[in-house]
Protein backbone atom coordinates (compact mmCIF):
# COMPACT_ATOMS: atom_id res chain seq x y z
CA UNK A 1 0.00 0.00 0.00
CA UNK A 2 1.00 3.80 -0.72
CA UNK A 3 2.66 5.36 2.25
CA UNK A 4 0.18 8.29 1.98
CA UNK A 5 -2.18 5.58 1.72
CA UNK A 6 -1.55 4.94 5.25
CA UNK A 7 -2.84 8.10 6.56
CA UNK A 8 -6.19 6.97 5.34
CA UNK A 9 -8.49 6.36 8.20
CA UNK A 10 -10.88 3.35 7.98
CA UNK A 11 -13.89 5.36 8.08
CA UNK A 12 -11.66 7.54 5.13
CA UNK A 13 -11.25 4.08 3.03
CA UNK A 14 -14.64 3.38 3.13
CA UNK A 15 -15.83 6.53 1.85
CA UNK A 16 -13.60 6.66 -1.04
CA UNK A 17 -15.01 2.99 -1.76
CA UNK A 18 -18.22 4.41 -1.97
CA UNK A 19 -18.00 7.50 -3.07
CA UNK A 20 -16.32 5.52 -6.60
CA UNK A 21 -19.02 3.14 -6.90
CA UNK A 22 -21.58 6.30 -6.86
CA UNK A 23 -19.62 6.90 -9.71
CA UNK A 24 -17.77 10.22 -8.50
CA UNK A 25 -14.20 10.68 -10.15
CA UNK A 26 -10.84 10.82 -7.93
CA UNK A 27 -10.65 14.38 -8.03
CA UNK A 28 -13.95 14.77 -6.70
CA UNK A 29 -13.32 12.28 -3.98
CA UNK A 30 -9.78 13.58 -2.86
CA UNK A 31 -11.98 17.24 -2.92
CA UNK A 32 -14.75 15.97 -0.73
CA UNK A 33 -12.69 13.91 1.99
CA UNK A 34 -9.89 16.53 1.96
CA UNK A 35 -6.05 16.03 3.41
CA UNK A 36 -4.49 13.48 3.84
CA UNK A 37 -6.75 12.45 0.54
CA UNK A 38 -5.24 14.38 -2.19
CA UNK A 39 -5.61 13.52 -5.26
CA UNK A 40 -2.24 11.11 -5.60
CA UNK A 41 -3.29 9.42 -2.42
CA UNK A 42 -6.89 8.15 -3.54
CA UNK A 43 -5.53 6.86 -6.59
CA UNK A 44 -2.96 5.08 -5.24
CA UNK A 45 -5.35 3.60 -2.37
CA UNK A 46 -7.70 2.67 -5.29
CA UNK A 47 -5.19 1.16 -7.25
CA UNK A 48 -4.14 -1.01 -4.66
CA UNK A 49 -7.53 -1.73 -3.19
CA UNK A 50 -8.83 -2.52 -6.95
CA UNK A 51 -11.45 0.03 -6.08
CA UNK A 52 -12.30 1.75 -9.72
CA UNK A 53 -14.51 4.80 -10.56
CA UNK A 54 -16.59 4.50 -13.35
CA UNK A 55 -14.41 6.56 -15.65
CA UNK A 56 -11.72 4.61 -14.94
CA UNK A 57 -13.09 1.16 -15.25
CA UNK A 58 -14.45 2.13 -18.84
CA UNK A 59 -11.34 3.71 -19.76
CA UNK A 60 -9.24 0.89 -18.70
CA UNK A 61 -11.34 -1.46 -20.37
CA UNK A 62 -11.23 0.71 -23.67
CA UNK A 63 -7.62 0.39 -23.92
CA UNK A 64 -7.38 -3.02 -23.63
CA UNK A 65 -9.74 -3.62 -26.01
CA UNK A 66 -8.07 -1.56 -28.32
CA UNK A 67 -4.99 -3.48 -27.36
CA UNK A 68 -7.05 -6.75 -28.24
CA UNK A 69 -7.34 -5.92 -31.74
CA UNK A 70 -3.08 -6.28 -32.44
CA UNK A 71 -2.49 -9.02 -30.15
CA UNK A 72 -1.47 -11.76 -32.41
CA UNK A 73 -1.39 -14.52 -30.00
CA UNK A 74 -4.23 -16.04 -28.09
CA UNK A 75 -2.21 -16.13 -25.18
CA UNK A 76 -2.02 -11.93 -25.46
CA UNK A 77 -5.78 -11.74 -26.07
CA UNK A 78 -6.63 -14.36 -22.93
CA UNK A 79 -4.43 -11.99 -20.86
CA UNK A 80 -6.26 -8.81 -22.06
CA UNK A 81 -9.73 -10.81 -21.09
CA UNK A 82 -8.90 -11.47 -18.07
CA UNK A 83 -7.60 -7.83 -17.25
CA UNK A 84 -10.34 -6.78 -18.61
CA UNK A 85 -13.30 -9.03 -16.88
CA UNK A 86 -13.08 -7.77 -13.43
CA UNK A 87 -13.28 -4.19 -14.76
CA UNK A 88 -16.58 -5.04 -16.63
CA UNK A 89 -17.94 -7.21 -13.53
CA UNK A 90 -17.88 -3.61 -11.52
CA UNK A 91 -19.43 -1.75 -14.14
CA UNK A 92 -22.07 -4.23 -14.54
CA UNK A 93 -23.04 -4.32 -10.69
CA UNK A 94 -22.17 -0.39 -10.57
CA UNK A 95 -24.82 -0.47 -13.09
CA UNK A 96 -27.50 -2.15 -11.62
CA UNK A 97 -27.40 -0.51 -8.86
CA UNK A 98 -27.88 2.23 -10.50
CA UNK A 99 -31.10 0.99 -12.22
CA UNK A 100 -32.05 0.24 -8.60
CA UNK A 101 -31.36 3.29 -7.50
CA UNK A 102 -33.72 5.86 -10.79
CA UNK A 103 -36.31 3.10 -10.06
CA UNK A 104 -36.66 3.94 -6.24
CA UNK A 105 -37.04 7.67 -7.57
CA UNK A 106 -39.53 7.13 -9.85
CA UNK A 107 -41.19 5.32 -7.72
CA UNK A 108 -41.01 8.30 -5.23
CA UNK A 109 -41.93 10.81 -7.97
CA UNK A 110 -45.03 8.96 -9.09
CA UNK A 111 -46.52 8.74 -5.28
CA UNK A 112 -45.65 12.66 -4.85
CA UNK A 113 -47.41 13.40 -8.14
CA UNK A 114 -50.38 10.89 -6.54
CA UNK A 115 -50.36 12.81 -4.10
CA UNK A 116 -50.11 16.32 -5.49
CA UNK A 117 -53.19 15.14 -7.46
CA UNK A 118 -50.73 16.09 -10.95
CA UNK A 119 -49.80 13.02 -13.75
Amino acid sequence: MPANARLLTAAMKSEIKRRAQEGKTYIEIAEALGPPADLGTVKAYCESAEIWTFKQAKRFITSRLNRMRTAGRREERDRLANEIQPRVDYLAARLKQMRTTLNDLRRVVRKAEEATGEE
